[in-house]
């Protein structure tokens, strides 16, 4: 499995575990010190797409979150995480469900629907097509 942590500090980013509050998102990126927060406790699958995301938001230099900004984080996310194989493979085996794929690939439901808008912006919507 792509270890997400391996792959922020390859790219000199920090990551940091952050006691959960109400006011604060799951994750944010900080570009001033390079680094991402992300609350602690959250599940795996859903922390390591948290911080995929937030890299995302680094490797694009985002400074504010506007729908665009969201939209590419996620993309760059899902094609972080996301091996083509696995997901035919996956889709082949166990259907198109959303949440049963994102189980299976280890990865939060919306990176499933940002990979499937990857596909599609290629002209291949999944491997039935």
């Amino acid at each position: 499995m792509f270890d997400i942590e391996e792959e922020a500090a390859a790219q000199g980013i920090a990551i940091v575990y952050i006691p959960g509050s109400p006011n604060l998102p799951d994750a944010f990126w900080d570009a001033s010190s390079r680094t991402i927060a992300v609350k602690e406790g959250l599940p795996a699958r859903y922390t390591r797409s948290l911080i995929a995301h937030e890299l995302g938001h680094a490797h694009y230099g985002h400074t504010a979150s506007t729908p665009k900004s969201e939209r590419q984080a996620d993309k760059y996310a899902a094609r972080l995480l996301i091996n083509e194989d696995d997901y035919r493979h996956a889709e082949s085996t166990y259907g198109a469900d959303t949440e049963t794929l994102a189980f299976i690939l280890n990865v939060s439901p919306g990176l499933i629907e940002a990979w499937r808008e990857y596909l599609a912006r290629r002209g291949n919507l999944s491997s039935r097509s």
